[in-house]
């Protein structure tokens, strides 16, 4: 966030950087769709590929070194690892829940991991001097309110507050599920 100065300028490359997020998860959407009903559901996986190489070919041309000279980075290891194997555990307790059963053993025990390894994450933040996020970002009321609208929307991608289709619904209700 060094590279462009508090303000205008800022503002506007985080505009185009957004309007270009969106324009690829729009176009993604679309390409993806037409690759799978015409070409094959594998060959989505090869689309990225092209992207990826005209990305790492164009960005050292196109984007300019965005270090502070005087500035010293530092890493924050604990912090590190604690959100990441927080988070992994917790994608992986959810995934495998509906095999397992929500209320097993392991299925309990991967959550509570998680929530413990998220928790670290949180105090290790407010006490290092180089943290990975620093807490006080959310002391800005619209960062903060945006964020919990991501969170919602996030959540309604996942069927929190709607009503899925009828096909989602009789894919996804415990009749389907594999009995173990």
């Amino acid at each position: 966030m060094n590279m462009f100065p508090e303000g205008a300028e800022r503002n506007k490359a985080l505009g185009i950087w957004g309007a270009i997020g969106a324009s690829g998860a729009a176009i993604g959407v679309m390409a993806g769709g037409l690759l799978t009903r015409y070409v094959g559901w594998q060959y989505i996986f090869f689309l990225n590929v092209p992207v990826g190489a005209a990305a790492l070919l164009l960005a050292p041309r196109l984007v300019p070194e965005s270090r502070l000279a005087t500035a010293r980075r530092r890493f924050d290891p604990f912090g590190a690892v604690a959100v990441t194997g927080g988070l992994s555990l917790l994608v992986y307790a959810i995934s495998t829940a509906p095999q397992v059963g929500w209320g097993t053993a392991r299925t309990v025990a991967l959550l509570a991991t998680s929530a413990v390894l998220l928790a670290a994450f949180v105090v290790i933040e407010t006490r290092v001097e180089a943290p990975l996020m620093p807490l006080r970002i959310f002391q800005n009321k619209t960062l903060a309110g945006a964020n919990a609208v991501g969170v919602l929307l996030g959540g309604r991608r996942w069927r929190w507050p709607r009503s899925p289709s009828p096909a989602c619904r009789r894919r996804w209700s415990p009749a389907a599920w594999p009995s173990s």
